[in-house]
């Protein structure tokens, strides 16, 4: 399913939220990991920008890439927070 990029941008917002939260309460734990997914948190929004600014191939394949690094610095936080949170999957909320 394709998803607007205001849409997306808005998620991203959410997630950003719920990251600021997290490294908050963690007070340092989990901090390369938290580093990462704020490091490619960034990068996700500014191809969000940049698509919205020149839609192409070229800007959602880049969004792709960004989100694919998302995805997989999430993971990373999962699998190190998992053992001490009692979970490694994610929850959707929508």
């Amino acid at each position: 399913m394709c998803r607007p990029p205001g849409e997306l941008k808005s998620d991203a917002a959410d997630v950003q939220a719920k990251l600021s939260a997290l490294v908050a309460t963690a007070k340092g734990e989990w901090q390369a990991q938290t580093s990462a997914l704020q490091s490619a948190l960034d990068k996700f929004k500014t191809s969000l920008s940049d698509l919205k600014a020149h839609p192409s191939t070229s800007t959602i394949s880049g969004a792709v890439t960004a989100l694919a690094g998302v995805s997989a610095a999430a993971g990373s936080l999962l699998t190190a927070a998992g053992p001490q949170c009692g979970s490694a999957s994610p929850s959707p909320s929508a």
